[in-house]
């Protein structure tokens, strides 16, 4: 196209035209600063007015009328107990920014905040009888889980844990929690203790070996006895996608192979994210994991549900001996 910019140059039309184009842009791009300090100004003012942030005015009606449907699904209602009156009690605001909301359907993404519950009733059926006193979510996001332990155990001390800060602000504002920030290296999180139940989804996901047992260390220090721990891994589902080629998790074609041989061979594999050293993705097998976290002492295995949460991860529950 350098030689078409030259010959237009030549003239004295071309060389108006060139300027009107330029002057456009700079028009163009003017305008769009101007539309988003105007939305900025509107949810100021929205939220010293007291209004709801403009996202839960855009979901409300999705949220609810999805919601509503998913609660009166009989396998789901046998499976969590009291469901209907834990979906009356989900606060159902939600935040702009919430990237699992946005790549996702209102029905998908409430349906894994309920598969979250459901794997948790049903790794330890007991808990319905002996309500959890103080939880934990660790990872919490935007709420996407949060929601409905807060809506599940409304009794209950619930904190909230999470790498950006943006997500647990959101979360400590709206579903009255108390925040912790979190950290990529497990020993640089300052948390409270006692926890009678842990939730962490989609952690050990995207951790290597060492960051995954010194997780599962930190978990194990914050455990009331008798707590439990409820956390994801990628397992033999996971792999078999990436055999058939169904996703990539963001890995290159080389990392999908040396995850699948790594997996293959010992049962864990793990490769960084291309942009992001010491994150990236897992796949750690029951003959791999089990083994390591009862060798920290003093937790005892509770069950293990292959890809279970939202029909994907698998799902794991370790006790804390008293």
């Amino acid at each position: 196209m350098s030689w078409i910019s030259s010959l237009i140059k030549r003239t004295a039309h071309g060389r108006a035209l060139l300027t009107e184009i330029d002057r456009l842009k700079a028009e163009r791009q003017e305008l769009k600063n101007s539309l988003k300090a105007a939305r900025d100004d509107i949810k100021v003012m929205r939220a010293r007015e007291g209004y709801p942030a403009l996202a839960a005015l855009t979901y409300a009606g999705q949220m609810r009328a999805a919601l509503d449907e998913l609660s009166d699904s009989p396998d789901l209602q046998a499976r969590i107990p009291g469901l209907k009156d834990i979906a009356a009690r989900v606060n159902l605001t939600v935040c702009d920014r919430d990237i699992m909301l946005k790549k996702s359907t209102t029905q998908h993404y409430l349906g894994t905040g309920l598969s979250a519950l459901d794997s948790i009733f049903t790794a330890c059926p007991e808990i319905a009888a002996r309500p959890p006193q103080k939880i934990l979510d660790f990872g919490c996001g935007y709420g996407r889980v949060l929601r409905m332990l807060k809506a599940a155990w409304p009794h209950s001390v619930t904190f909230a844990c999470d790498v950006a800060p943006d997500g647990l602000a959101f979360c400590m504002e709206h579903f009255d929690v108390t925040g912790f920030r979190s950290q990529i290296r497990p020993h640089a999180v300052p948390l409270a203790h006692g926890f009678d139940l842990i939730w962490v989804g989609s952690l050990i996901t995207h951790l290597n070996e060492d960051s995954i047992m010194g997780f599962i260390s930190l978990f194990r220090h914050l455990l009331e006895p008798g707590g439990r721990m409820v956390f994801t891994t990628h397992g033999d589902y996971v792999i078999e996608r990436l055999q058939e080629g169904q996703f990539h998790y963001d890995l290159t074609p080389d990392q999908q192979k040396r995850i699948i041989q790594g997996y293959t061979a010992s049962g864990y594999a793990y490769q960084d994210y291309v942009k992001s050293p010491g994150y990236g993705v897992s796949a750690t097998s029951s003959s791999w994991l089990r083994p390591r976290v009862e060798a920290l002492g003093r937790l005892r295995y509770v069950a293990h549900l292959p890809r279970y949460w939202d029909n994907h991860q698998d799902v794991w529950c370790f006790q804390m001996e008293g």
